[in-house]
Parts: C-alpha cells; sequence; structure tokens
C-alpha cells in the first residue's frame, strides 16, 4: 500500500498567493477550454511564423501535412497584421485558427490576402454575422466597426 503523503500545515498557501498564481494561470491559459486552444493555436502560429522554416520543414517535424501548417502559418500572419494595425486586445481571447478559418472562407477568394484579413476583421467585429455590432480597440473604447476601422486607418471593402 502507497504512503500518504500529507503537506505540512506550513506550506499552505495564503490567499492572497492563492489568488495570485490563479491568476497568473488565467492569464495565460484562459478561463475556458475554448480560450486555452485559442491561446495554443496562436502561439503555435506565431512559433511556425517566427520560425523562418519552410512548409515541407514544419510539416515534417510536426507530422502533419503541408496544408495544415499553411493555414495556421496563414493564422500567424493574421496575427501579426492585426497586431500591426490595431493591438492585440481586438483579438478575441476565443479566437482560435478554426474559428479564422471559417471567418477565413466567408472573404473574397480572389482578392489579396492584406483585403481578406481586413475582412476577417469585419467579420470578427460582427461577430460574424452580416449585422453591425460593435468591438473593442485600446484607443477608442466600444465603437461601431466602421467607425473603429477609421481610427485606426483601415481600408474597409
Amino acid at each position: 500500500m502507497p504512503a500518504v503523503v500529507e503537506l505540512a500545515a506550513s506550506r499552505r498557501m495564503s490567499e492572497s498567493d492563492y489568488e495570485a498564481a490563479r491568476e497568473q494561470l488565467r492569464a495565460t491559459y484562459g478561463d475556458s477550454s475554448t480560450e486555452a486552444a485559442a491561446h495554443r493555436d496562436r502561439a503555435m502560429a506565431l512559433l511556425f511564423l517566427q520560425s523562418g522554416w519552410t512548409q515541407e520543414e514544419l510539416a515534417k517535424k510536426e507530422g502533419m501535412s503541408r496544408e495544415w501548417v499553411l493555414v495556421r502559418l496563414r493564422f500567424g500572419r493574421f496575427l501579426n497584421y492585426v497586431t500591426s494595425v490595431t493591438s492585440s486586445n481586438y483579438i478575441p481571447k476565443r479566437l482560435t485558427e478554426g474559428r479564422f478559418r471559417s471567418y477565413w472562407s466567408q472573404t473574397g477568394k480572389n482578392d489579396g490576402e492584406r483585403a481578406r484579413f481586413r475582412a476577417v476583421m469585419q467579420l470578427i467585429g460582427r461577430g460574424g454575422r452580416g449585422q453591425q455590432t460593435s468591438f473593442m480597440t485600446a484607443a477608442a473604447g466600444w465603437k461601431p466597426v466602421e467607425r473603429a476601422a477609421r481610427l485606426h486607418n483601415l481600408i474597409l471593402a
């Protein structure tokens, strides 16, 4: 029978230590499995982008197809683009690669990548639907999509 290991009373965390550790976990992983998946997807996409490796090298290393790598590289380029024209606060906490791909598929297939990125940003601002909603920008607060885009000098299609 394995021995039971008891923690010494002196090792008990204070409430403030617990709250600080929990906040660090929340900041790292989010409040839900969807947010955790979004953090992971973003980190992987940015790693792929920053690696400078070819699609073939990444696919081989990850044991995945070139198409699988391609969509993650595109997501990484989108994240890089968004943070260069707005702020990281613009990216919803639950934006996974799969959700990005869903938005991407709704954009003009014959448009260039940046135009499609702007269209994805519009869809995110509209909650993925055609109706108008607002979104948060670091500088402007809650604003309608078109007004916030003008504040950030975006050209919307």
